[in-house]
């Protein structure tokens, strides 16, 4: 649960939509996929699960944005985007 609670900011941040189970959101590969388990009994049909390594955060989204993702601007409009940290500012001074 202390893992949770570090990336999760859903109960310290009040921007943060609720949602359970926490969402995760993927990022790139950290190692080559494994083959976890090979079913071939069948001669038409083969099964194959594999493990696939990931980077992975927990999604805390907000209405317009993801605080696990600070780098992607929401768009205003056709030519423009605004951060989270701007949105913040602007109902600040609001």
């Amino acid at each position: 649960m202390a893992e949770i609670e570090k990336d999760w900011l859903i109960h310290s941040n009040p921007d943060v939509i609720p949602h359970y189970p926490p969402r995760y959101i993927i990022g790139k590969q950290t190692a080559e996929d494994r083959e976890f388990l090979v079913i071939d009994d069948n001669p038409h049909v083969k099964i194959s699960i594999y493990e696939v390594a990931c980077e992975y955060n927990y999604s805390n989204p907000t209405n317009f944005f993801n605080i696990s993702l600070p780098h992607i601007e929401a768009k205003t409009n056709n030519y423009q985007t605004m951060s989270y940290v701007q949105f913040k500012r602007l109902q600040f001074e609001k």
